[in-house]
């Protein structure tokens, strides 16, 4: 399974670590690859050997999700927070940038969210999800955002990729 890492990305000659980035990400090569994307602008110059990356240890092992419920669930709670397909934001963090999620009563997914409203176990004992009153300005669409336990949830699945197959 892979492995996110953490990794330190700097000039070859910044011995002063004026220009070190942390970035998370599978591998060495792909974190260069987003320095180099955020740098390239600034210095036309810039190439892939002025760079070195060095690991800081791993963040977490990616799996696959328990279920399809789960994995829809865990899709939906990134989605209305912003976060990737294993729980981080663009910016490395896992609170995200956003907390809603649109939907139109008959749509495919109107129904769990619902039930993500409503779930009460021993394992949440708080929703996952609320939802707003329908804005007029929505043109019908149901408002849902994240609750406390919603975000407890996506913690406790911090790694679980729900683009990942469902283990059979």
């Amino acid at each position: 399974m892979p492995i996110l890492r953490k990794y330190a990305v700097s000039l070859k000659d910044d011995y002063e670590g004026k220009y070190t980035r942390q970035i998370n990400a599978l591998n060495g090569g792909k974190a260069k690859y987003e320095y180099w994307l955020d740098a390239r602008d600034a210095w036309p110059d810039f190439h892939w050997k002025h760079l070195r990356c060095k690991s800081l240890g791993p963040l977490f092992t990616i799996r696959p999700a328990a279920s399809d419920e789960e994995r829809r669930k865990l899709e939906i709670l990134r989605h209305a927070l912003g976060l990737d397909e294993v729980g981080m934001d663009k910016h490395g963090g896992t609170r995200g940038y956003r907390n809603y999620y649109a939907l139109f009563p008959n749509s495919d997914d109107f129904n769990l969210c619902l039930r993500m409203c409503a779930l009460h176990d021993r394992n949440t004992p708080l929703p996952l999800m609320g939802s707003q009153q329908v804005d007029p300005l929505a043109q019908g669409m149901v408002y849902f955002h994240v609750t406390m336990g919603g975000m407890d949830y996506l913690k406790r699945h911090l790694g679980v990729d729900h683009t990942l197959p469902v283990p059979k």
